[in-house]
């Protein structure tokens, strides 16, 4: 039996040995009677009696001139030969059956590679890579320096890593195609080189000079590299594995686009993911695909970078700092189907903003698990917490809040919600809800309302802009939004004046600096708001940051680092060279005035609230001892966007804070950094 099922499942049967009499239609019946595929194979015996019985139906692969019945003696000699077909047939049904099924359907298998201290990864760029066959994986490891880093190989059937030698000052380790190869970037700053070792060890060879610090490379099936750097000039460059000069390939759009970073090869070889940085600090990165052959590129997913292939038919990408998402891709047609799914609530950030993850083209994964940081796509929670310290959960969903304002009359929060669409949007206290307010697919955030609460004032990242600038709409979400700034630089919003006609803000100076203006709203005829520049309101070498007013519009208390760290001041408004009066002690920042006017709200440097009382009589602004009200840290804002927006508000009546509090994923391990090992993870995605 076994000689029998081995040789069908290798060959077919000699279908010369038929009698030469035997009809062709009798032929064609026994062909499909043992045909391997069940989806062409007779099913049933009881189909080949009705034809045999009755007559063949018509066939493109029959003869035309087929006669239409069978003699006495044909049928006889097919009655022998249909069992034996029906039993061929099922055997062979039977064993591919279960081939195929084992194939379809393998077992999803997810282990922890706990890492310890000697082997901690060394959280600079994309430190783990997982072999095309899926069988090791490869990571950068820091030993007693960041310098001194090295790589380490654990293969799936390993107890422990192995440590290769002649190896150190790594980044950015990727394997070729074919699994025997790492390449890595050698050197910690610019130039660097590209390099490559065998991976079960030996001696490093180098590939080519380097002109930037490493943003990402892939090893193609043909041995064609394709690697990022930081270099400004150029975006993508490839190179042969065997050495020889770097080609550039793509040059970005300085009007538009930051750079291109973290290339990643489609299957086939030809075709490359990317990623489009923005030109902008928190602006929305983009995928694109970089057709090698023909060097036409296509954008195919916003609010997303580091993507990878996935087998089964996805895109593998992050959004935010440390989330994973899962969207189905059509390869042929390079675009993307339907919607994403989250799959990885936290990877281990990186100070290139890579995604710590990797698939094998056997749809394996490894990703580094580690604390969430202060990323702005990490889940929150809105909440109030009293003066004793006491939470109330709002009731609103845990989504990847930036920022949140409350409406003057404490009715209603605006919030930034920094997940891919990164719009802005309302929650109602009294009724529930969320409402979406923007649709642009620029990203928007640090919501402000108006004194009146009828419209709402933010940042947006919008196609053609050449900065980050302000816009606003009517805070039901009707109407369209309308631009107020026009400068050139990026600016945010913070605060409007008692009366509405002016817009405080503070905006990008220069590369190193930030200072503090306001922007008057003018109407034109057609009542539309006029973009207009704004008007420097306090400038200096320093950064100067989130102001904001107080209730009688006299006051404005801002951060600044004059001092060599951040402080809290207040300046009387719009006068504000008359005088300065230093608020803080020890470090402060996001000031908000209380709506009574008598306190003065920041964060300590260690992001706990802090209040002063204030006293404004005859004028002069008078300040009291800096005192502690929370005695836990929440989140402050958005430096993760290079920026300092404030994160928390203060309830009408100063008794409740609004306030954001990370939330854990529900899938932590232990520890504070492992490697995830997902076998067969894209088997996983379909049932998905």
């Amino acid at each position: 039996m076994t000689e029998t099922i081995a040789a069908i499942i290798r060959g077919e049967p000699d279908w010369s040995a038929l009698p030469a009499s035997l009809p062709a239609e009798v032929t064609v019946l026994l062909r499909r009677s043992l045909e391997k595929d069940r989806q062409l194979r007779v099913a049933d015996i009881s189909t080949a009696r009705f034809l045999l019985a009755e007559r063949i139906a018509p066939s493109a692969e029959l003869p035309k001139s087929a006669p239409s019945r069978f003699t006495t003696r044909q049928v006889a000699a097919f009655a022998v030969a249909a069992p034996a077909a029906l039993l061929l047939a099922t055997a062979s049904g039977w064993v591919l059956s279960r081939r195929t099924s084992s194939q379809a359907v393998r077992q999803t298998i997810r282990f922890s590679v706990a890492l310890p201290p000697a082997q901690m990864a060394a959280q600079s760029d994309r430190d783990v890579v997982i072999s095309p066959d899926g069988t090791r994986i490869v990571y950068r490891i820091g030993r007693r320096t960041a310098a001194d880093s090295t790589i380490a190989v654990r293969g799936i059937n390993d107890l422990d890593a192995r440590v290769l030698s002649n190896v150190d000052n790594i980044r950015w380790p990727f394997i070729s195609a074919d699994s025997r190869w790492i390449g890595y970037y050698a050197g910690l700053v610019a130039p660097t080189e590209l390099r490559k070792i065998p991976i079960d060890g030996g001696t490093p060879e180098t590939i080519c000079k380097v002109p930037g610090a490493p943003r990402g490379a892939t090893w193609g099936p043909d041995g064609t590299i394709v690697f990022a750097t930081s270099d400004a000039e150029a975006g993508l460059f490839s190179v042969s594995a065997n050495g020889g000069d770097p080609k550039v390939l793509t040059t970005p759009d300085r009007e538009r686009e930051g750079d291109h970073t973290f290339p990643s090869f489609l299957p086939g070889g030809t075709k490359v993911l990317y990623t489009i940085q923005p030109k902008f600090a928190g602006g929305p990165a983009q995928i694109a695909v970089l057709d090698l052959k023909s060097g036409a590129r296509k954008t195919v997913l916003a609010n997303a970078r580091s993507a990878e292939w996935v087998p089964g038919g996805y895109l593998a990408y992050v959004v935010g700092v440390s989330t994973v998402r899962v969207i189905r891709f059509d390869l042929d047609r390079l675009e993307t189907i339907g919607d994403a799914m989250t799959v990885i609530d936290r990877v281990l950030p990186s100070a290139t903003a890579a995604g710590n993850f990797s698939v094998s083209a056997t749809g394996s994964l490894a990703y580094i698990s580690g604390e969430l940081g202060s990323g702005s796509a990490a889940p929150r929670s809105l909440v109030w917490v009293d003066r004793q310290g006491r939470e109330q959960p709002i009731g609103a969903p845990v989504r990847s809040y930036g920022s949140a304002r409350l409406s003057p009359d404490g009715g209603r929060i605006a919030v930034d919600i920094r997940d891919q669409e990164s719009d802005i949007w309302t929650w109602d206290l009294s009724r529930g809800g969320l409402t979406r307010i923007t649709t642009d697919p620029g990203a928007d955030f640090s919501p402000v309302w108006t004194p009146d609460g009828r419209r709402l004032a933010w940042t947006s990242i919008r196609s053609g802009a050449t900065a980050p600038n302000i816009y606003w709409q009517p805070s039901d979400g009707t109407g369209i939004a309308e631009r107020l700034s026009s400068a050139g630089a990026a600016q945010f919003p913070t605060a409007f004046s008692p009366d509405g006609t002016r817009l405080l803000m503070f905006h990008n100076s220069s590369a190193s600096a930030q200072d503090i203006g306001i922007l008057q709203i003018d109407r034109g005829p057609d009542g539309a708001a006029k973009g207009s520049p704004p008007i420097p309101l306090i400038h200096s070498p320093a950064v100067e940051v989130t102001p904001d007013l107080s209730p009688d519009g006299r006051w404005i208390a801002y951060t600044s680092n004059e001092s060599g760290r951040p402080e809290i001041y207040v300046r009387p408004f719009p006068d504000v060279n008359a005088s300065r009066l230093s608020i803080s002690t020890d470090g402060g920042s996001r000031p908000v005035f209380a709506r009574n006017g008598r306190e003065l709200f920041y964060l300590s440097v260690d992001n706990l609230l802090t209040a002063v009382d204030v006293d404004t009589s005859g004028g002069i602004f008078r300040a009291g001892r800096p005192r502690q009200i929370l005695k836990k840290p929440y989140v402050a804002g958005s430096t993760n966007l290079g920026l300092d927006l404030r994160a928390y508000d203060v309830s009408p009546d100063g008794q409740r804070f609004l306030m954001l509090k990370d939330e854990a994923p529900t899938d932590r391990t232990s520890g504070p950094m492992s490697i995830v090992w997902v076998v067969n993870w894209s088997d996983e995605l379909k049932g998905k």
